[in-house]
């Protein structure tokens, strides 16, 4: 029963590995503690509460802010989706206008003119992937961005 809690609170912990490791080991040493003053796990368990409860607890004593936390992530995650599509949408006009430009997707020849080969077939459009690539990943960071505004505006 005592491991089965304190494997729920070690999953349940949201902070960094060197303070988990100290909170654990402090949980061991309660239930060891209560244990020689005649205190059963389950009495021990009843007083500290349910898993997700003592972990919040903790957090809690810690200052840890998993709003803060969040927050950052959200930016962090829009700004790398905008990028992505600022980057495929380069690649994908980069591309259409070297095609352009050739006319074809590749020249040969030379010798009494130049032979255009169109390939044709099951292949995928290399462009097209990146439009594609590049509308989810700026739909991903407008989603991103609105997420923002609205919970910072519920503040």
């Amino acid at each position: 029963m005592k491991d089965a809690y304190i494997k729920k609170v070690k999953k349940s912990l949201m902070i960094p590995a060197s303070k988990r490791k100290a909170v654990l080991r402090d949980l061991e040493e309660a239930f060891a503690s209560a244990a020689e003053h005649g205190e059963t796990e389950q009495q021990v368990i009843a007083r500290l509460g349910t898993p997700e409860q003592f972990a919040a607890g903790i957090e809690e004593q810690l200052g840890i802010d998993h709003a803060k936390r969040l927050k950052t992530r959200t930016i962090i995650w829009t700004t790398i989706c905008l990028v992505i599509a600022v980057i495929g949408f380069f690649v994908y006009l980069t591309i259409r206008q070297q095609q352009e430009l050739n006319g074809a997707l590749g020249i040969i020849g030379g010798a009494d003119g130049p032979t255009a080969i169109i390939v044709s077939g099951p292949g995928f459009d290399v462009p097209l992937v990146m439009l594609v690539i590049a509308v989810a990943a700026l739909v991903l960071a407008v989603v991103g961005i609105i997420r923002y505004l609205l919970k910072s505006s519920k503040k």
